[in-house]
């Protein structure tokens, strides 16, 4: 049986970050029969995805907000995976989707997502997708005074007014490309006219901080409510995304952090900064925290404020609510040892793993499911990407795998749903693209599809009869 079990590392052991997996996707890795059937199938790295645990995750933020009794929209941020299995549970769900071009406008739509539940995030929108907008009734984060003049003479020219919001660049991070200053928001305002229908106010907002995105919620509505005065449809905060995941345990976060140093990595590889992979909240308990808070001064939590005024909550999560909802597997096509350590090479390239696209390194501890299982004998050994590029490295860091890899063992990379998957995906060297496949967990026994064959309608269901 495949040894899935991992602890964390003892003093002088090789540094380690364990993940944090759903149960689920434990028993569907110890069924090494059906992993290595779809693996072989495919050939070359494959993303499984778990649409399951998407829908459990949408409903647990939908928990949150009507707990709270809010009227709200949630959306999720399609940018963070390109799959179709997800945008076919968001329409089933009848949540909606954010986007920033006309192909995944048009790719939410065939799969289900209704116009007036797309939101258009992103600066500069092209004009095709403005009038797209426009002809749809998508609602368009406006970015810009020259944005706004632009959309707003298509808008005329399609003969519809477009539905917009105009986005902020809060106080706490006023170097940010994206939005306009509240205290430059008579700027858009003065040119607002009949090409233009004003619903609400977004703001961008970097980072993770509950505290920070709480009051830059509370100072957007106050701002909002004294816009109702002259644009009574001013009812829409769009708070963004920003809402964490927590990829492992917070003892062993801070012990890899206290511990880690240059020799851990092949080749003595240093990052400018990581993502930070524990979190106290996740993305439904960090939304729950951020409504919940009441900044100093105020007698209200943000929920209650937007209770009682009736503004309508937005909100685009994409890595939170992908949390769980997907693992990578590469197969292992070579072992060099290099003396103290070995580097594996992978069947693809760092393009599938698309933190180190970011000058830093996707930290979770991989997984190997060996053809044959051994006795424990740690062998520490970092992992390559099969291009002739010394810099594609999947993993730079020396993982301690419980016996030496061989060649046609699977390496499981977990929870890669958000933003590592297709982020940077290419078909460098002539490489396909990884497929990605569906993969029911709830039944008793597992069933698969092609992603783009997946119908969430009918998903997990026999029909026939």
């Amino acid at each position: 049986m495949v040894n899935l079990a991992q602890s964390s590392p003892a003093e002088g052991e090789p540094l380690s970050l364990p993940a944090q997996i759903d149960p689920r996707i434990t028993r569907l890795l110890r069924e090494t029969g059906f992993i290595r059937a779809l693996k072989s199938g495919f050939g070359g790295p494959v993303h499984l995805l778990f649409p399951e645990i998407f829908r459990d995750t949408i409903s647990r933020f939908e928990d949150v907000l009507d707990q709270r009794a809010l009227h709200y929209h949630l959306m999720f941020a399609k940018k963070a995976n390109k799959a179709e299995s997800f945008v076919q549970e968001s329409a089933l769900a009848g949540i909606g989707l954010d986007a920033a071009t006309v192909e995944e406008a048009a790719n939410a739509m065939a799969n289900g997502i209704r116009p007036d539940h797309i939101g258009i995030s992103g600066p500069a929108k092209s004009d095709i997708l403005l009038a797209l907008a426009a002809q749809q009734g998508f609602l368009i984060a406006l970015d810009s005074p020259d944005e706004l003049d632009r959309a707003s003479f298509i808008a005329r020219r399609v003969g519809r007014p477009l539905r917009a919001l105009i986005r902020l660049t809060p106080e706490s991070q006023e170097k940010s490309r994206f939005g306009i200053a509240a205290a430059r928001l008579s700027l858009m305002l003065d040119r607002l006219d009949d090409g233009i229908q004003l619903e609400g106010l977004s703001f961008h907002l970097s980072g993770y901080s509950i505290p920070e995105r709480a009051e830059a919620a509370f100072t957007t509505a106050r701002l909002l409510l004294k816009l109702r005065q002259d644009f009574p449809n001013c009812r829409k905060l769009d708070i963004g995304g920003g809402l964490p995941v927590s990829y492992c345990r917070e003892t062993d976060w801070q012990t890899f952090l206290d511990r880690e140093q240059p020799g851990d990595f092949h080749g003595n590889k240093r990052f400018s900064g990581y993502y930070p992979y524990h979190q106290p909240h996740d993305g439904p308990s960090a939304l729950a925290a951020i409504l919940d808070t009441k900044p100093s001064g105020q007698t209200h939590s943000l929920a209650a404020l937007l209770k009682e005024t009736g503004i309508e909550l937005l909100l685009e999560p994409g890595r939170a609510l992908l949390d769980q909802a997907g693992i990578t597997l590469f197969s292992v096509q070579g072992v060099k040892d290099r003396g103290d350590y070995g580097i594996i090479t992978a069947d693809g390239t760092s393009f599938s793993l698309s933190e180190q696209w970011f000058d830093s390194e996707f930290l979770p501890d991989p997984l190997l499911l060996p053809a044959r299982p051994e006795a424990p004998s740690p062998y520490p050994a970092s992992i390559g990407g099969v291009s002739c590029l010394d810099s594609d490295m999947l993993t730079w860091r020396k993982i301690s795998f419980p016996q030496k890899p061989r060649r046609g063992d699977i390496l499981c990379y977990p929870n890669t749903a958000g933003y590592q998957m297709d982020s940077n995906e290419s078909e460098f060297h002539g490489l396909p693209l990884p497929r990605k496949i569906a993969v029911g967990l709830n039944a008793p026994d597992f069933t698969w599809c092609l992603d783009e064959t997946y119908c969430a309608a009918t998903a997990g269901i026999d029909i026939q009869g």
